[in-house]
């Protein structure tokens, strides 16, 4: 059995239905009926994330489920498991893995840190813009225990937008983790992504 998912990139809309379809095809001359689970990580929603499916011999099927993205989702790449219960004596569990990434097509965020002698900690914020249009976000930057800052970001299409942020006292931070959250100016894209804060 081939088992393969599409889309292979969910946008990060959160809060918002995206459908995320699992294709089966059956090579053998044999039908097979059973069960398949999404076993999505805790920030997505999945309805009736467990269903049947039967499939004739060479034949295949579509099952598409509707995923929610949470408040709390983050933007990166998801090692998705689906997990088949195959009818047969004895019943034959199998899980395979499928990717799915998450995040706005065409934008990757990449977030560094270090101590600097001064004792500051700087975050380096770098957005690449990949995609055919200009983008724009509000970004917040959280850090336990002390207040958020702010910054403006926008990427030109082609280009490369870089921020630093500042933090007294880093060696305090450092070994914490600390939260990007990005949102689009005048749209619905959110983007989460969590910071390891090294020296």
């Amino acid at each position: 059995m081939a088992v393969d998912t599409r889309p292979s990139q969910f946008d990060s809309l959160l809060a918002q239905k995206q459908k995320l379809s699992v294709i089966l095809t059956n090579p053998t001359r044999e039908s097979l009926t059973g069960s398949m689970r999404i076993m999505s990580p805790d920030a997505w929603a999945i309805s009736n994330a467990k269903r049947n499916w039967e499939m004739l011999g060479a034949g295949s099927t579509v099952e598409a489920f509707d995923v929610v993205l949470g408040n709390t989702a983050k933007i990166g790449q998801y090692e998705v498991p689906i997990q088949f219960e195959l009818d047969t004596v004895p019943p034959k569990l199998i899980t395979v893995y499928r990717d799915v990434s998450v995040g706005p097509k065409g934008l990757t965020v990449k977030v560094t840190t270090r101590l600097l002698p001064s004792k500051e900690l700087r975050v380096r914020i770098d957005i690449t813009n990949q995609s055919g249009q200009t983008q724009a976000y509000n970004a917040n930057l959280f850090a336990r225990g002390r207040q958020f800052q702010n910054t403006f970001i926008v990427v030109q299409p082609g280009k490369m937008a870089r921020r630093e942020l500042y933090w007294e006292r880093g060696e305090e931070l450092v070994g914490s983790q600390m939260t990007l959250r990005a949102r689009e100016q005048d749209g619905d894209r959110v983007m989460n992504y969590t910071v390891d804060v090294n020296r």
